[in-house]
């Protein structure tokens, strides 16, 4: 294997972590954490089956907040880590994809509005 084609490997099994990382990030907050309704019937789930007092109600609550916060700082941190990466894969990728097609296609591909 040449250097350069480490080196391509390499950044290849990085961005896929790190796709997986955000995929299994937006898996968790979709599963878990996908609406504050949801949050809510989870807290009266708990309130119902453990017969929480009022006190534990909220402080239950004032964690799951927090909990939320969490999840979205690591939802937001990932996404950021992945922007560059993805934006550099996706300009090679038209490049290479350029050099298959003809003039006329190069045109039309390049006047096309594709998904950034």
């Amino acid at each position: 294997m040449t250097k350069a084609s480490s080196s391509r490997t390499q950044g290849g099994l990085l961005l896929l972590a790190l796709l997986c990382v955000s995929l299994g990030v937006a898996v968790d907050r979709t599963l878990l954490q996908t609406s504050p309704k949801a949050e809510r019937s989870y807290l009266s789930a708990l309130r119902a089956d453990l017969q929480l007092r009022p006190d534990q109600v909220t402080k239950i609550e004032m964690i799951l907040n927090r909990e939320d916060q969490v999840l979205e700082a690591l939802w937001e941190d990932h996404v950021e880590q992945l922007r560059t990466p993805v934006a550099e894969s996706r300009r090679r990728t038209e490049q290479e994809i350029l050099v298959v097609l003809d003039e006329k296609q190069r045109r039309r591909f390049k006047d096309l509005s594709l998904p950034q």
